[in-house]
């Protein structure tokens, strides 16, 4: 058996999410995951989505405050992100929250990885 870790990188990668915003995002690693299985779905609670959320979004650009002033992404900021799902954009014919888009990132990021293991 070949283990190929060179793939399996946690460093976070840049994605576009709407028209000038940038956002930084890494993969959740599966020692940090606390899911649940019901009737084969995996079932996430709110904090351990919002433990993802925090996780995996890394840095932003073109994201700005009421000020029009660039808004710093800091722990407060994205707890307020992620609790009022702030920051919809249409995304490939669905409107997703900036928390939907991470967590929705970082698990193709994921997938990805494993996809290229299995080949």
């Amino acid at each position: 058996m070949k283990l190929d870790l060179a793939k399996a990188v946690y460093e976070a990668q840049w994605f576009d999410f709407g028209p000038g915003t940038r956002l930084k995002i890494r993969p959740y690693p599966a020692t940090l995951s606390n899911m649940a299985f019901r009737d084969g779905a995996i079932v996430i609670a709110g904090a351990s989505s919002f433990d993802m959320f925090q996780h995996c979004l890394v840095d932003w650009d073109g994201v700005n405050d009421a000020d029009d002033k660039p808004l710093k992404l800091t722990a407060e900021v994205k707890k307020k992100v992620f609790d009022f799902r702030l920051g919809q954009q249409e995304i490939d014919g669905n409107t997703l929250s900036i928390s939907d888009f991470v967590l929705r990132k970082a698990r193709e990021i994921s997938d990805s990885i494993e996809a290229d293991e299995k080949n």
